[in-house]
């Protein structure tokens, strides 16, 4: 051991060459890198959760939705203004509401109250987004910016407990800041999201 720190004390500039060499491959080798933040791709590929998200995605077509935005204090034709916004977004594949579901023609009073409530209660709109994971970051960011700091979303695409990201403009550049949020969507008590400053 005596003879190993001595060749390390004896030899700086070796020592010092090497670790700039590294930290330059390093550096480079760390655009080729991509973090993952879908849970689903971290469990065993014969685990039965695993198992089922390969089924499903077999039998349906479009997607699992797998992200979650609740608008707080919207009108039934607000909520469909968003709705058309969030179909827009660049990476949104599909969104579901109360108008997949049921007629909003008529009135939401003669409708099956429990379906109605999944997805509109005391004028709370709740959707179900299908992101693609290839543009996950960025369509996140526009939902984000589309339904305002006040409004919780929550999902397994982009987040991990909520992971959710949102552009600021800055002296005119736009750039991606990351924050934390882990927002529980539970109509009964209209919880709003906890950030964690980036």
């Amino acid at each position: 051991m005596e003879k190993f720190y001595r060749k390390i004390v004896d030899h700086p500039k070796l020592i010092i060459a090497i670790f700039a060499v590294l930290f330059v491959l390093c550096a480079i080798a760390k655009q080729f890198v991509s973090v993952d933040y879908d849970m689903n791709d971290y469990l065993p590929p014969d685990s039965a959760s695993t198992v089922a998200l390969d089924k499903m995605n077999e039998e349906f077509d479009g997607g699992i939705p797998n992200a979650r935005v609740m608008i707080q204090d919207v009108s039934i034709a607000e909520a469909l203004d968003y709705k058309e916004q969030l179909e827009a977004v660049d990476g949104v594949t599909d969104v579901t509401w109360l108008d997949d579901a049921v007629s909003i023609t008529v009135p939401l009073e003669t409708q099956d109250q429990d379906l109605v409530e999944n997805y509109y209660k005391d004028g709370n709109a709740l959707y179900s987004i299908t992101i693609e994971e290839e543009k996950r970051i960025d369509a996140v960011a526009d939902i984000r910016e589309i339904i305002g700091e006040d409004n919780p979303m929550t999902g397994s695409v982009p987040f991990l407990y909520a992971t959710f990201y949102y552009r600021t403009k800055n002296d005119g550049s736009e750039q991606i800041n990351r924050k934390i949020a882990y927002s529980p969507l539970n109509y009964n008590h209209r919880t709003k999201y906890i950030t964690d400053g980036a």
